[in-house]
């Protein structure tokens, strides 16, 4: 069991939805990350442009908040994903220490199916 806090949205709220961890060992957890990351590269980068172009008055108000709109969907989204794959991470080393101290309430399941994300993809 994690003792660490419940996570939250940026603005401190809590999330209204459960995170589930994401399935998946070190090497895809971690490329599912970049993968996430890369995504709020280009949604920023719409936006930004968009900005950029209303600014400029090439582009109208309401294509600008349309804008503004879906990079708001999809930073959330985006956000939802990178919190499951901090949640599988921090199972994963929940079930390490508690392996480490003899800890029998850790299913012989999530022993064959969570890895260490910090110990190099080492199997339970």
């Amino acid at each position: 069991m994690s003792t660490a806090a419940a996570p939250t949205t940026a603005t401190g709220r809590a999330p209204t939805t459960p995170i589930e961890p994401a399935p998946g060992d070190a090497r895809a957890l971690l490329e599912a990350f970049f993968a996430a990351q890369r995504a709020r590269e280009r949604a920023y980068e719409r936006w930004n442009a968009s900005y950029s172009s209303a600014l400029a008055g090439a582009t109208t108000e309401e294509a600008f908040v349309e804008t503004t709109k879906e990079t708001t969907v999809t930073m959330r989204d985006l956000s939802a994903e990178v919190r499951s794959l901090e949640r599988a991470r921090n199972d994963a080393e929940d079930d390490e220490r508690a392996l480490e101290h003899g800890d029998a309430g850790v299913s012989a399941a999530r022993r064959l199916t969570r890895v260490d994300v910090a110990s190099g993809a080492r199997r339970f």
